[in-house]
């Protein structure tokens, strides 16, 4: 990103693990420059399930800390702010901003009045986020907590929580996600923050407790609400593995007077993904991750809790007895937003069915770029099918050239819409392999009824997003 051209200002967080606010300064909008660390972080946080971003079409007023802000667009991309006064205050200022994203923080009052300015890609507008947040250990890597309701208080039910290594923003639950492990924040009387560690679902087990972790952090890396853990699955995900490994059988059915065959191992088997020949079960939840068909299932936004087993090589994980939850009409991008060491490759045991690009999936080219969700089901049936497209970015940022792929609907012919329903997915499956440590940026624009963003009902979505491929 570049520097704005305005002189160094420091964005001071209020109440970071019990700081104290920013000072008062003088009236009006400035630019603040771009610097490493949490303030960069600030300014390019998205979400496609939490309200963090409004979208503020050129020249509508827009309400911000007791002032009314409006954005014109200028030449050479340059955006300019108008600040318009309180009453009595006397005439609006400008400011114009020559590089976006760009973070503004009205001064006079403290910096819970920062928003982070980015344009929209389908144009005409701008998008505008809170630019206030703290940073939060979580092991050794720090998390966001931001003020996603642009109400100066963080910590609310209106807030969001960036996980490490992304830069996109999940709903605030108190629970916080790492590869290491899972803490619950809390704010304290006093003002600062206290955390105590999640207990895994079995702490003896440091394999389980990892696989754990590893999909609750995916799971806010996408946006999502972590997973609550129901014991009461375990036993029959556990009957189905029995059977299988009883009978040399990978599938999901059991046969009535199969060896183990048992009801409920049946409907287990119907309700769970799974895996094979596997020694660990965070392999197996990695290996899921891997896959296209199975991981919109590990990552449905609908799902609010779940269950997993390793029993002798089988992963079952159930993805079905709990579902429906708060965010089930979302969509789901992956890799999400900003986040860090994707892998490159599918999962070297496949899938089962195999997307309809198999041959290119079976070479294991690239994991793909897929959006999925409720509302896209729908959209597939139309004539006009979602766009995808994925470019590779150099080191400023700059378009680097369009990656070669197929688009294609998981279960349809690739690069058309005809079919049966598919679940609500549309992928963009690399022709060759992704390059390790590099970045690239995904775009999708698709027509997507029913998304609660409110003035958008019935438009064209159009989301870019990026991320960097595991060195």
């Amino acid at each position: 990103m570049r520097r704005t051209t305005a002189g160094v200002l420091a964005l001071l967080l209020a109440g970071v693990l019990g700081g104290a606010p920013a000072a008062e300064d003088a009236t009006g909008w400035r630019p603040l420059p771009v610097r490493a660390g949490p303030q960069r972080d600030l300014l390019d946080c998205r979400s496609l399930t939490v309200r963090h971003e409004v979208r503020v079409r050129f020249d509508q007023p827009f309400a911000a800390q007791g002032r009314t802000l409006r954005f014109r667009e200028e030449a050479r991309a340059a955006v300019a702010v108008e600040d318009g006064p309180s009453e009595g205050d006397g005439a609006p200022t400008r400011t114009v901003l020559s590089a976006l994203p760009a973070l503004l923080r009205l001064e006079g009052r403290s910096a819970a009045g920062a928003l982070a300015v980015r344009r929209d890609p389908a144009g005409g507008a701008v998008w505008v986020a809170s630019g206030f947040g703290v940073p939060i250990p979580v092991g050794r890597s720090k998390g966001l907590l931001v003020d996603s309701d642009l109400d100066g208080d963080l910590g609310g039910a209106g807030d969001g929580w960036v996980a490490p290594e992304c830069r996109t923003v999940a709903p605030w639950c108190g629970e916080v996600w790492s590869r290491e492990g899972g803490l619950l924040v809390r704010r304290t009387a006093a003002g600062g923050w206290e955390a105590s560690a999640i207990p895994p679902p079995h702490p003896e087990d440091r394999d389980h407790a990892a696989a754990w972790s590893l999909v609750q952090w995916r799971r806010q890396q996408c946006g999502l609400l972590p997973l609550g853990y129901d014991p009461t699955l375990e036993e029959a995900i556990r009957s189905h593995a029995v059977y299988c490994v009883a009978n040399g059988y990978h599938g999901h059915d059991e046969v009535p007077g199969g060896k183990g065959y048992t009801p409920e191992g049946a409907a287990a088997g119907r309700a769970s993904v799974l895996g094979w020949d596997h020694e660990s079960a965070l392999v197996g939840m990695d290996e899921q991750l891997a896959t296209l068909y199975h991981r919109n299932q590990v990552l449905s936004p609908a799902l609010t809790k779940s269950a997993f087993v390793l029993h002798l090589g089988v992963f079952g994980m159930d993805v079905r007895h709990h579902a429906g939850g708060p965010l089930a009409l979302s969509p789901l991008v992956f890799p999400p937003h900003g986040m860090e060491g994707a892998r490159a490759r599918f999962s070297e045991h496949g899938e089962s069915p195999m997307p309809v690009g198999w041959l290119v999936y079976a070479n294991r080219f690239g994991v793909p770029v897929s959006v999925s969700g409720a509302p896209l089901e729908r959209t597939v049936s139309l004539p006009t099918k979602p766009e995808i497209e994925l470019v590779v970015l150099d080191r400023k940022g700059r378009s680097g050239g369009r990656v070669r792929a197929e688009v294609h609907f998981p279960g349809r012919a690739p690069d058309t819409g005809i079919g049966p329903p598919n679940g609500g997915a549309v992928a963009l499956t690399p022709a060759e392999p992704l390059e390790p440590g590099t970045r690239y940026r995904a775009r999708v624009a698709a027509a997507l009824p029913g998304l609660e963003w409110p003035g958008r009902d019935g438009e064209v979505l159009v989301h870019e997003w990026e991320f960097t491929v595991a060195r």
